[in-house]
């Protein structure tokens, strides 16, 4: 992994720091919404309209009415569900900024983003540290543009090329979130879990999962890769 400190390689610290970081946290699980009588005839009303406004994508009324009951489950408003969320192969799928999203509002996963560009400042890889704080679990997972090559994503004047990073961000974030935290995913696979059967596992690293400070927070070294 690149050092923070090196000019080329941009650190992103997600979330309030550790010390602003309130000690008591909502249960972790993704399913904490009910499904009530009321929530089922706002669905079963509002997702044939979704479907028909062609603003999300969705291909049928069905689909739309499953996105807007997953993200419902998950605490996403009807119109940020079908942001969120999308239907893969017939299985509703979260996509990076969902992933995100309920990470940030579960105060449960410290999270730090490593954008890795080469000495030509171009984009390269994206290693994504999450750390639970319930536990101090962590996990760390890097994806690459040699992963992308190999899956096949990169095409001549699409996303891959025109936004790189963000594209790099997104695969990381979702990778290491499925090992860290899929409780709060509520059972969901990623969008880049259904859309990149063909690539190869991940740069995965177990870092030392006991290594905290007394106030719970990581410290620096408990982002450090475990030795052999």
């Amino acid at each position: 992994m690149s050092n923070p400190s090196n000019p080329n390689t941009q650190l992103a610290q997600l979330g309030p720091p550790p010390e602003q970081q309130a000690l008591t946290r909502p249960a972790p699980s993704g399913l904490s919404r009910a499904i009530t009588t009321d929530v089922i005839q706002q669905v079963m009303l509002l997702g044939p309209v979704f479907h028909r406004a062609r603003l999300y994508g969705t291909t049928s009324e069905e689909a739309a009415i499953a996105v807007m009951f997953e993200g419902h489950q998950l605490g996403f408003n009807y119109s940020a569900a079908f942001k969120f969320i999308s239907i893969i192969s017939g299985k509703p799928a979260l996509n990076g900024q969902g992933i995100l999203a309920l990470i940030h509002r579960s105060n449960l996963i410290n999270c730090q983003i490593v954008d890795q560009v080469d000495k030509n400042g171009q984009p390269y890889a994206c290693t994504v540290m999450m750390m639970r704080r319930d536990s101090g679990f962590a996990y760390m997972a890097t994806f690459t543009m040699h992963d992308a090559m190999r899956a096949g994503l990169v095409k001549s004047g699409g996303a891959w090329e025109k936004w790189t990073s963000d594209m790099l961000r997104w695969r990381a974030v979702s990778r290491c979130a499925r090992v860290v935290c899929p409780d709060l995913l509520g059972g969901l696979h990623s969008t880049y879990e259904l859309e990149e059967v063909n690539v190869a596992p991940p740069h995965l690293h177990i870092i030392d999962q006991r290594l905290t400070s007394s106030d719970g927070a990581p410290d620096d070294a408990d982002f450090a890769e475990a030795t052999p």
